[in-house]
Formats: structure tokens, sequence, C-alpha cells
């Protein structure tokens, strides 16, 4: 998922006075669900592009994966598109592009990596 914040909120100025020409989010955002919207807040101030790479929320193998032990204890707990855009938007993010990767969720257990492989591109436009 790709953002654009169009106006400037805050001074958009780091400590130093030097701009932030975008960010990454890689694969944190759901670890740290509750604190999120601070988390794009405060980078609203600081940067008008953000890259988000995040595990796909709509994705209904994913949600049912989430529910294993060995997820819960992992903190996977994975945003579905709608509420993830709707904390960029409520901090002047638009959004430009979102893409999924892939089908089958990281860290899917061996035995079911064949059959998800298989099939990813029967199931990829279905979601929640």
């Amino acid at each position: 998922m790709e953002c654009r914040r169009e106006a400037e909120n805050g001074n958009g100025r780091l400590a130093s006075g030097q701009r932030w020409d975008g960010a990454f989010l890689m694969g944190f955002l759901h670890h740290v669900k509750e604190s999120a919207p601070v988390i794009v807040s405060r980078l609203s101030k600081v940067v008008p592009r953000v890259v988000v790479v995040d595990p796909n929320g709509d994705n209904l193998i994913r949600k049912t994966l989430e529910c294993l032990p060995s997820y819960r204890r992992a903190g996977e707990d994975s945003f579905r598109l709608n509420k993830l855009k709707s904390i960029f938007d409520s901090c002047g993010y638009k959004l430009v592009s979102h893409d999924i990767v892939s089908f089958v969720p990281p860290f899917t257990p061996a035995f079911l990596m064949g059959l998800m492989l298989r099939l990813e591109k029967a199931i990829d436009s279905n979601s929640l």
C-alpha cells in the first residue's frame, strides 16, 4: 500500500530541519495495532509518502491462521485494508496504490504450502 499526503500536517520537518521524502513500514504495524494511529499521526508530520508492507487482513486463510496459538503468541492480528486505509486517511494521507503480493501468508506451515500455492491464483481475488 502506498499513501501520499498532499497537504502539510504540522511543519513537516525533522528536528534538524531536514525532510524525509518517504518512509517504509515493513511488516510491523499489525504487531502494534493499538499504537498504529499514533505512529501514523506522528509520521504524517515529517513524511509526505509512506509505503506499507503488512499482512493481508482481508485474506481468509491469513485470518484463520491467526487463530492458531503460535500466531497469537507472535502477536499476529493483521489489519483489514479498509481499517488500515482509514488510519492513514485520518492523518491526511490518500491511498495511491495497493497490491496483494501473495495469497499464501508468511509462516504458513510447510505441510500446507503446496496446496496453498496451487489454490493461490483461484482464490486470490476473494476477500472476507
